[in-house]
C-alpha cells in the first residue's frame, strides 16, 4: 500500500536503518536514494519477504518540490538493481548485496514497484541496537547524494553514548566514493619506500 501523500507531507516520518547500512560503502544517485527512502517509509516487520513496495513518481516530486523527468525515474529503477552495497558485519564477515532484488517502472502510471533484497531487509526492521534514525522530509530534500549520506552518518552519532563526531577523512571519502581506490593504490606503489604512509 502506498503511503498517503498528505500524511507524509504533513507529519514527521522517522526512517530506521542499521548502522551497517549507514556505514557501508555504495554508489547511488540522489534520485535512487530518494526512491529507497520512500520504500523505507513503508517497510513493516510483518511484511512478507516478497512484498512489493510501490513508489509514486508524482508523490515523490510533491514531497521534494522538484520536477523530475519520467525517463530519469526509468533510468533510476534500472540502476537500483545493480547497486552493490558492501560492508563489514559485526561477526567480521564482509557482506556484498544489493538494496533491491527487482525494480519495475510502470509506464503510463508513474509508479515504481520494488522488492527488497532478502539480505538487506533485516537491516531495516526490528532494530534494537546500533541503528540510525533520521527524518524522511529532511533526507528527501537534501539535493546531493553526499549531503544525504552525511546526514545519515551524523544522525547515526546522535544515538550513541558518545555523540562526538570523529571520523577519518580518508575513510569518509572512501564511503562517499570520492576517492578512486585504484588510483590511490597505483600512486602508493610509485612512492619511494621512505615516503609511504601505510
Amino acid at each position: 500500500m502506498t503511503p498517503n501523500t498528505s500524511s507524509l507531507a504533513s507529519q514527521e516520518v522517522t526512517l530506521w536503518q542499521s548502522n551497517f547500512i549507514t556505514s557501508a560503502k555504495y554508489e547511488m544517485s540522489a534520485l535512487e536514494k530518494n526512491i529507497i527512502y520512500m520504500v523505507m517509509s513503508q517497510i513493516k516487520k510483518e511484511d512478507s519477504a516478497d512484498k512489493i513496495y510501490i513508489v509514486a513518481a508524482r508523490e515523490l516530486m510533491l514531497l521534494t518540490g522538484s520536477e523530475i523527468k519520467y525517463t530519469d525515474f526509468q533510468k533510476a529503477t534500472a540502476k537500483l538493481v545493480t547497486r552493490l552495497l558492501q560492508g563489514t558485519l559485526p561477526n567480521g564477515n564482509i557482506l556484498q548485496t544489493t538494496f533491491v532484488s527487482s525494480a519495475e517502472y510502470i509506464r503510463g502510471q508513474g509508479l515504481i514497484e520494488l522488492t527488497i533484497s532478502p539480505k538487506i531487509r533485516p537491516f531495516y526492521i526490528d532494530l534494537k541496537k546500533e541503528f540510525t534514525t533520521f527524518q524522511l522530509n529532511i533526507a528527501l530534500n537534501l539535493h546531493t547524494i553526499y549531503a544525504k549520506r552525511l546526514y545519515e552518518i551524523l544522525s547515526m552519532f546522535k544515538n550513541m553514548r558518545n555523540q562526538k563526531f570523529r571520523v577519518n577523512l580518508f575513510e569518509l571519502k572512501k564511503k562517499l566514493n570520492l576517492i578512486d581506490e585504484k588510483q590511490v593504490e597505483i600512486n602508493m606503489q610509485n612512492l619511494p619506500i621512505s615516503r609511504k604512509l601505510f
